[in-house]
């Protein structure tokens, strides 16, 4: 009944497409009317879509809090349901229907939650990707219009809600505020989730080398907590946000200074020289090549990052003749550390947090994506001015979501 309520509430597609007609007939030339008129397509837009919004919200709403309300009074509702059930062996597997829904339940509950963390922390590297490359300060900086300099109210600052609210406009002078804010906060919690259910519910079945938890699922993994298992989930997270705040920049054209790789390198790296068995290296058995070279764990942990930092060097050389690799130092005159490549700084990332095995992997999908690109030229042109470098976030997800098998198929890690 709901999904039908869900889509009947639906406004048509081609309503919406007809107001953006509508608002984009005689478009005025005049760029200082440029920003009223694009306020004006986001206000049409908003209006036709607002009541889905809404009605959508309200139902998600309702599911949230009957699962929560559910889960607050399971307790009680069991606890009489022992006293006045006779005493029986009651095996491990055997759940009631009560006690399934009940689990289905607290599970929505929890997936929203991450999904939520996700998309607050997409919130927060909006603002790292925004002020790192122009060296602003990130912490002691409150949010603002970057023209009328009016600080964002919390309730606007909410992530994916703040911009539904405010239409997309700034709340004081109409200023446009870009769709790629929500489309961030949404895809980093899109990701949290995906990894959440792939690599945390499943008992680490997408990771290599490493032996299948053998009871999975909210109970055994998050109620009786597997603290190595969660602790590999946040910091393959981690090194998600990482590469966002590296790669997003240059969808604009800027670079992190200096500065800033370092940081986004050290993070990388220390957790895996601090705790050993976040690097794959120490999750089972593998194969001698695997293993190589034959030294401590850390310094397996530095051979990986070097062998990475110059994979992606050689990467960024291949495949961006004429713009980020080599000619990048040459047009420098006096070439440092700050004018190497992000594709070196995205290899040193990932061959210190994943190690140097799986950057074939990840080059192997940088490669699929660039074709890609270049055959989908011909229907969108403007696909060939996006540059190569966000291409590793898709690459790594696309490898970190099958990396037990891909390992097992092309490099010989043990299934």
């Amino acid at each position: 009944m709901v999904p039908a309520i869900t889509f009947f509430a639906i406004p048509f597609p081609r309503e919406l497409i007809r107001s953006f007609r509508q608002a984009s007939v005689e478009r005025p030339a005049n760029s200082r009317f440029a920003g009223c008129h694009s306020r004006r397509i986001g206000e049409q837009i908003m209006n036709t879509v607002r009541p889905s919004i809404t009605i959508i919200s309200a139902i998600l709403f309702t599911v949230l809090i009957t699962a929560g309300i559910v889960a607050l009074a399971a307790p009680g509702w069991a606890l009489i349901q022992s006293l006045q059930a006779e005493t029986r062996p009651v095996e491990l597997y055997e759940l009631s229907p009560f006690e399934s829904f009940l689990q289905a339940a607290v599970a929505l509950v929890v997936a929203g939650i991450f999904f939520s963390v996700g998309a607050c922390f997409g919130s927060f590297l909006n603002v790292l990707v925004y002020r790192l490359p122009q060296r602003k300060p990130v912490i002691w900086e409150r949010s603002h219009c970057p023209r009328c300099q009016q600080a964002i109210r919390f309730r606007d600052n909410l992530p994916i809600v703040g911009w539904l609210r405010l239409g997309g406009a700034c709340h004081s002078c109409h200023l446009p505020i870009s769709l790629r804010y929500p489309l961030v906060e949404i895809a980093t919690g899109l990701f949290f989730l995906v990894f959440y259910f792939r690599e945390l519910l499943s008992g680490g079945a997408n990771l290599p080398l490493r032996p299948i938890n053998p009871f999975t699922g909210i109970v055994w993994v998050l109620l009786y907590t597997k603290w190595d298992l969660l602790g590999l989930y946040l910091f393959h997270c981690l090194v998600f946000c990482l590469l966002i705040v590296l790669t997003l920049p240059r969808l604009d054209g800027k670079r992190l200074p200096l500065g800033s790789l370092a940081i986004l390198s050290l993070l990388a790296g220390a957790p895996c020289l601090l705790n050993g068995q976040l690097y794959p290296a120490s999750w089972g058995p593998s194969p001698s090549w695997w293993s190589w070279p034959a030294i401590n764990l850390t310094g397996k942990v530095l051979v990986s990052g070097a062998i990475g930092l110059f994979s992606g060097w050689l990467a960024g050389v291949l495949l961006n003749r004429g713009g980020t690799g080599w000619s990048q130092l040459q047009e420098t005159p006096t070439p440092s550390l700050a004018s190497i490549p992000t594709w070196s700084v995205g290899g040193l990332i990932l061959g210190l947090a994943v190690g140097w095995p799986t950057l074939p992997l990840v080059a192997v999908g940088v490669v699929l994506l660039r074709l890609v690109q270049r055959l989908s030229c011909s229907l969108w042109p403007q696909l060939g001015s996006v540059p190569l470098e966000p291409f590793l976030l898709p690459a790594w997800f696309l490898v970190h979501c099958w990396w037990r098998e891909l390992a097992w198929l092309f490099l010989g890690a043990p299934a």
